[in-house]
């Protein structure tokens, strides 16, 4: 059928949707000429009921043998307990309703080659979550349409059903808007009305029959309807058909679907159908085969979740119960265009979606993906990187834009969810995360790609970084030199840059349209919180201009609901617009999908960041790349990429910032942290500046051409480069640190060379000088000739005239095969003029009796 046929593994005998999918796709193969092959795991229950012809092809299925060559899809809900079939490539073939992707399905799905849903409604939802959009692609689903024909002449008699009959079947949660559906019937239709609602629904999460009735009448409180039937009983597989031919129109009230196969079969069955205008549906549900109802994403309620976790901090959409009332009324009414619609829905569907298009797009799938497996499994993996990709977010982006410039060079990567295991590949890993894991994502080097804001990073990551983390990419100098203040060695540290694409972030192209704007229009891209300088723009601005100049401000908020939950300030958004005579303003709090930032880029006359701390500014560079000059703090990340020529710099001072300000993290910075506070009135005078179309213009010009250096290939090209330079190392984290037999408290390291007095005597005698017997700290010195070096040092005490009985303890210890390294390891602390001598010590210090004493506890409790 391809270059491998599939083996389709899941539940076939089930009574669930996952199930019915499953079955279906193996009947489409087998009716398209194709032998189907299917597996499922032993827990799965066999309905009754399932129609012969279903049955016939899965026994068939799971009677065949697995070829030795094929593509395994996987159809289940994803979770991190399911493992893959070896040596061959493997599909997930999942979907889900809201709009994202529960956290715990991200390390199931990065761990496949593809995701194949039915609908581009989980392309999207899934990307957003964090999943490569390369690695998505879209398997409509099909029905048995043989089975499902408006010709059924032997409807399933529902006992109660009087006149007009709706009918909603669904299994029993919240998800399915049933609460919704009740409130529009009971607002559509009177008590004494020819019409009744047919409520055909299990509960596949454990509630009764009794249960579900008592639920129903709870929340219509007493409320007077026209009949409402309830149906809770498990009808054969087969017989659906019948239960769609008893009714006049099909309606449900969804909050989201994958796919709504109930939607599809009554459209099948040529009866009208109401359902949501959001989700999976709209893959075939369109207004002119079907009646869709308008409504508003929403959170989904605590209330909702008590049968699943999968929910949780996501949105679902939420019908309008007063459409819905009106799309019962029209559809009950009737009339030629009723009927016209409904009637034209299955021509449609089997032209798009029977067996023969479905197929066909499956065997397409199917062999593109088993060539390129075969491709890449010739190839060698160059490195694992473990992060977020497909999200809007920066380091998303920024996932993205490396990896794919990688790829496109020609280098194999393996790509992990955040919450990834580490793969048994030996290659090198990198981990490009918030919050930042120091689990390395591979077996051979560990690289962290971490940005960081303030000056100094957390004491506890420049302690891993010591000990676990073979080398640190920054994504700016500023940042590079935060790692280096904070005591990680310069030779571990390496910028590699965020970038840009540059052929999305053009000047060419559509703008933005902003009805609202007049003028000069400052564009502000980010979070509204204080780090971002949104108090100082807003500040700044209400200072230099009034509502009688021809200027707005646009505001693009950005992670309110997510990276910054909790910490942005609407509310001073909202004190400003308060404000009499004031400039103009326009918040965005609609989101902006990726594709369409360059066009608001495009929109600004200049783009203000006037940042307190970064760790690179990626919106100043996507502006410079669309033409857009940029207002932004002088000192910090984007120093690295703009000038004079392309920008207005605004001056800053360093502000301190108190280590146990991230307390609630858990983290303590190193001391030394800082924040850039950039100046208000010559922010003020910039703005006033870029209002100036004569002073704009030639920022502008030159704008594309500083973006231009940071295209993603360049910054792929940084990285492939630094990938190589630590391939074949030895990881440090496999390195144990020496052991320094009845070592006392402080230990200091001398990495001494022996033939080289000055560098280990200068350090004897300042710990001599410093310590005394009693003082509780050891010197260790590396001898792999022991003898040697204890003549040489008894030689130098000797010397100086030192009474070895009144010395603080001196301790020699073999480093082994792992030199120095293992020595800086165990040390508290290295004595060495130059911190390069000594990448992996805690802290270096000179060979002066005050830097040793000053280095140790007691000193630093004393002060």
């Amino acid at each position: 059928m391809s270059s491998a046929p599939v083996v389709w593994f899941g539940a076939l005998r089930e009574p669930s949707g996952y199930a019915d999918e499953a079955r279906t796709y193996l009947l489409a193969l087998e009716n398209e000429g194709y032998q189907a092959v299917g597996r499922e795991p032993g827990w799965v229950r066999d309905i009754a009921g399932m129609p012969a012809h279903h049955r016939a092809v899965v026994d068939l299925a799971l009677r065949r043998p697995i070829p030795e060559q094929y593509v395994a899809v996987q159809h289940v809900v994803p979770h991190p307990s399911q493992s893959n079939a070896i040596g061959v490539p493997n599909v997930l073939r999942t979907m889900f309703e809201t709009d994202g992707l529960p956290s715990v399905f991200k390390s199931r799905l990065m761990d496949v080659d593809e995701i194949w849903v039915p609908a581009e409604f989980n392309v999207e939802t899934f990307a957003r979550g964090g999943i490569p959009a390369g690695r998505l692609k879209v398997l409509p689903e099909t029905i048995d349409f043989a089975l499902f024909d408006p010709a059924v002449t032997d409807p399933w008699p529902i006992e109660g059903a009087r006149g007009f009959t709706f009918l909603t079947n669904f299994d029993f949660t919240d998800r399915k808007g049933w609460d919704i559906l009740l409130d529009a019937w009971a607002l559509a239709f009177e008590p004494d009305d020819d019409v009744s609602l047919v409520l055909k629904v299990v509960s596949l999460h454990g509630a009764s029959a009794d249960g579900i009735r008592l639920r129903i009448e709870q929340h219509l409180a007493g409320r007077e309807t026209a009949p409402i039937v309830l149906l809770a009983e498990l009808l054969p597989s087969a017989e659906i058909p019948r239960l769609y031919a008893a009714a006049d129109a099909y309606v449900m009230a969804s909050h989201g679907e994958g796919w709504g196969r109930p939607y599809m079969e009554a459209m099948a069955m040529g009866i009208p159908t109401i359902g949501s205008r959001w989700s999976g549906n709209l893959e075939f549900m369109n207004d002119g085969n079907s009646w869709l109802v308008d409504g508003s994403l929403a959170d989904i309620p605590e209330a909702a979740q008590v049968h699943t976790s999968l929910y949780g901090g996501q949105r679902w959409f939420d019908p309008d119960v007063e459409a819905l009332a009106a799309a019962m009324r029209e559809v009950r009414a009737g009339g030629a265009d009723v009927e016209q619609r409904a009637a034209s829905a299955r021509t449609g569907l089997t032209e798009n979606f029977g067996p023969e298009p479905v197929v066909a797009k499956l065997v397409e799938l199917a062999a593109g993906l088993y060539d390129r497996w075969r491709s890449r499994s010739t190839t060698a993996v160059t490195c694992a990187w473990r992060g977020d990709f497909g999200a809007g977010h920066s380091l998303a982006v920024v996932n993205d834009g490396i990896v794919d410039g990688l790829e496109r060079a020609g280098e194999a990567v393996r790509r992990l969810a955040p919450e990834s295991v580490a793969t048994r590949v030996d290659t090198v890993g990198i981990a490009s995360q918030w919050p930042p894991s120091f689990a390395a994502p591979a077996h051979g080097p560990f690289v962290l790609y971490q940005p960081w804001e303030f000056g100094t990073v957390p004491e506890s990551w420049a302690e891993s970084i010591r000990m676990n983390v073979d080398e640190v990419w920054a994504p700016s100098e500023y940042v590079r030199r935060a790692y280096i203040d904070s005591g990680v060695a310069e030779e571990l540290v390496h910028v590699v840059p965020n970038g840009v694409d540059l052929e999305r972030f053009t000047p060419d192209g559509p703008a933005w349209e902003l009805p609202d704007a007049r003028g000069t229009v400052f564009l502000f891209v980010g979070g509204t919180i204080a780090r971002k300088g949104i108090d100082i723009l807003l500040q700044a601005y209400a200072r230099e201009f009034s509502a009688d100049d021809d200027v707005t401000l646009v505001l693009k908020g950005f992670g309110a609901g997510s990276f910054y939950r909790g910490q942005t300030n609407e509310r001073m958004i909202e004190i400003f617009e308060a404000i009499p005579d004031r400039p103009d303003v326009v918040f965005l709090d609609e989101e902006v999908p990726f594709d369409r930032l360059p066009s608001l880029y495009r929109a600004a006359s200049a783009v203000v960041q006037p940042y307190r701390g970064e760790g690179f500014c990626l919106p100043a560079l996507e502006a410079l790349a669309c033409g857009v000059p940029v207002i932004v703090t002088n000192g910090g990340p984007t120093d690295d990429f703009t000038s004079d020529e392309c920008s207005w710099r605004l001056p800053s001072l360093r502000v301190p910032v108190d280590p146990g300000a991230f307390a609630e993290q858990e983290l303590t910075l190193v001391p030394g942290a800082y924040v850039l506070e950039p100046d208000v009135d010559a922010l003020a005078r910039a703005l006033r500046a870029a209002a100036d179309p004569a002073q704009r213009a030639p920022k502008a010009a030159a704008a594309r051409r500083h973006a231009e250096p940071f295209g993603w290939d360049a910054c792929a090209a940084r990285a492939a480069a630094r990938i190589q330079a630590l391939s074949g190392r030895v990881p440090v984290r496999t390195m144990k640190p020496a052991a320094v037999p009845d070592r006392r408290g402080f230990l200091f390291h001398v990495p001494a060379e022996w033939r080289s007095p000055d560098t280990w005597a200068p350090a004897l005698h300042a710990y001599l000088e410093a310590f005394s017997a009693a003082d509780d700290v050891t010197l260790v010195f590396p001898a792999a000739d022991v003898e040697g070096a204890t003549a040489l040092v008894g030689a130098e005490l000797e010397r100086s005239g030192v009474d070895a009985t009144d010395v603080a303890d001196i301790a020699l210890a073999d480093p082994g095969d792992l030199g120095l390294v293992s020595l800086e390891l165990a040390a508290d602390a290295v004595i060495c003029p130059d911190r390069s001598a000594a990448p992996r010590a805690r802290v270096v210090v000179p060979p002066t009796a005050d830097a040793l004493r000053a280095a140790t506890p007691i000193a630093k409790e004393a002060a």
